[in-house]
C-alpha cells in the first residue's frame, strides 16, 4: 500500500517519471492496488532482459492513467528466489533506472538473495515499523543487517511508522531511540480510506486528498525525493524498499 501511493503521488504531485516495481515473485499484487493485470511481468522480463530495450521494455510495463508505470508480478507459476541469477535482477534494475527519474521497489519481508540484489543497490531504503515490541525487535535486527551486512549508512534508512496511534505505549521517540534511527517518519492510521482504496483500485491522493494518511504518505515522498532536513537538496530516492506493512 505504501509503495504504490508513494509511487502514485511522486508521479502526480512532485511530477516525477515513475516506475514502480513489485519483487514479490510469489504473492506480488501491486498492480491490482491499480486496478490492473499484467500479462507480462518481473520474471518475465528477467528471463530476456539481456535483450530488452527502450522498446522492448514496454511489453512489460503497465501504464496507469496517472503516467505512472507498473512491472507487476504475474504469478503464473511457482518462482523461488534461488531460481533468479542476481546478475540478472542488477541488469534488469540498470535498464529500468535508465527509464525513469524515481524507481520505487517493493520487496517481501524476507532477506535473499534476490532482495539483497535490490537493496544493495538502493539510494534509501523504508523500513515500515508498527508500534509493537516484537515488530521494533524485528526491525533493530533488519537495520543490523542491512547496515553491517550489505553496507547501507543509517542516512539511506528511513523507518516509518505506520498506523500511528498516540495512544500506543511505544510512542514514536522511543522507536527512533530503539532503533537509533536517523529519520523517522509517521504514517496516519486511516484503515477506512484504505480499505476504501483497496476495494476500488484506486490511490489514496484520488480517493481523499485532504486525510492525514495521504498527507502523511506526501511529506514521505517529498522528503524522498527531494532529501530530509539535514541532507543535500536533490539527493534523489531511487529505490524504495517495503519490509513490512499492509
Amino acid at each position: 500500500m505504501l509503495a504504490c501511493n508513494l509511487a502514485h503521488m511522486m508521479q502526480v504531485v512532485s511530477e516525477e517519471d515513475v516506475l514502480l516495481m513489485d519483487m514479490d515473485t510469489q504473492f506480488g499484487a501491486l498492480a491490482q492496488y491499480l486496478n490492473m493485470k499484467p500479462e507480462n511481468g518481473v520474471i518475465e522480463a528477467l528471463r530476456v532482459v539481456d535483450e530488452l530495450d527502450v522498446t522492448a521494455l514496454n511489453a512489460y510495463l503497465l501504464r496507469h492513467e496517472s503516467g505512472l508505470r507498473i512491472m507487476g508480478a504475474t504469478l503464473h507459476e511457482l518462482c523461488l528466489p534461488s531460481q533468479i541469477p542476481e546478475d540478472r535482477i542488477r541488469m534488469l534494475l540498470d535498464i529500468l533506472l535508465k527509464n525513469c527519474s524515481q524507481l520505487v521497489v517493493d520487496v517481501p519481508r524476507v532477506i535473499d538473495q534476490s532482495t539483497a540484489s535490490v537493496l544493495t543497490q538502493a539510494s534509501q531504503v523504508v523500513v515500515v515499523v508498527q508500534q509493537d515490541y516484537i515488530n521494533i525487535q524485528d526491525a533493530a535486527h533488519l537495520l543490523q543487517l542491512l547496515q553491517q551486512e550489505m553496507g547501507l549508512m543509517d542516512s539511506q534508512i528511513v523507518v516509518a511508522v505506520n498506523r500511528i496511534q498516540k495512544s500506543a505505549q511505544i510512542s514514536v521517540d522511543d522507536i527512533q531511540k530503539a532503533l537509533n534511527a536517523k529519520h523517522i517518519v509517521s504514517i496516519a492510521n486511516d484503515y477506512k480510506h484504505v480499505l476504501e482504496s483497496l476495494n476500488k483500485g484506486e490511490p489514496l491522493y484520488e480517493i481523499t486528498r485532504r486525510a492525514a494518511i495521504t498527507r502523511s504518505i506526501q511529506s514521505l515522498q517529498e522528503k524522498l525525493i527531494h532529501g530530509f532536513p539535514d541532507q543535500k537538496k536533490g539527493f534523489l530516492a531511487r529505490m524504495f524498499s517495503t519490509m513490512t506493512g499492509e
